[in-house]
This record gives C-alpha cells, structure tokens and sequence, in this order.
C-alpha cells in the first residue's frame, strides 16, 4: 500500500484580505513519479499570467490559464479550487452552493 502521497497545496492571497486553499495529489502508485513535480511546474508556469487577475472572476482566471498552458487539467485545478474557495469566502457562503 501507499504510505505517503506527495501533495501540492496552493494558496491566493487578494487585495482584501482573503486567501483561497487549492491542492493536488497524486494518487499513489497510479501516476508517474513525476506528476507531482510536473503539476508544481505548471503551477509556477501559470503564476505570471494570473497576478493582478481577480480571482472571483472565475471564467477569466480559467481563459487565462487555457490560453498559457494547453491541457494538463490537473494544475490549474488546484488554482481554481483557490479561487472558488475565495468566492465563498467573499459571498459568505459555501462552495457547494455556489456550485
């Protein structure tokens, strides 16, 4: 069995004092070594293409993330948890209703 999993957290910080919490973690022996590092790769990939972006505006911040890295879904999933877990901070209200 799998004892460790090798797990990517993601923090947003905004302008207003929120931060959003995103991860991603490979899930045991089914992926490569290299999924972990890949996804953080990607993460620092995206980085420059999303600051200043408001992170409440959702489908913004995933054009942005479309248009500067082509597929791998599982890197911008753990920004776009972040930036839902900002939404429902920011409208007091939880994610699975905003969903």
């Amino acid at each position: 069995g799998v004892e460790v999993f090798d797990c990517t957290l993601v923090r947003i910080g905004t302008n207003r004092g929120i931060d959003g919490w995103g991860e991603v973690t490979p899930l045991g022996p089914f992926y490569l070594p290299a999924f972990a590092e890949g996804a953080r790769t990607g993460i620092k990939e995206l980085v420059p293409h999303l600051l200043g972006l408001d992170p409440t505006e959702l489908a913004k911040v995933n054009e942005v993330m479309d248009r500067n890295l082509l597929g791998h879904n599982y890197v911008k999933s753990a920004i776009d948890m972040a930036c839902w877990d900002i939404l429902g901070k920011a409208a007091d209200m939880p994610v699975c209703q905003l969903l």
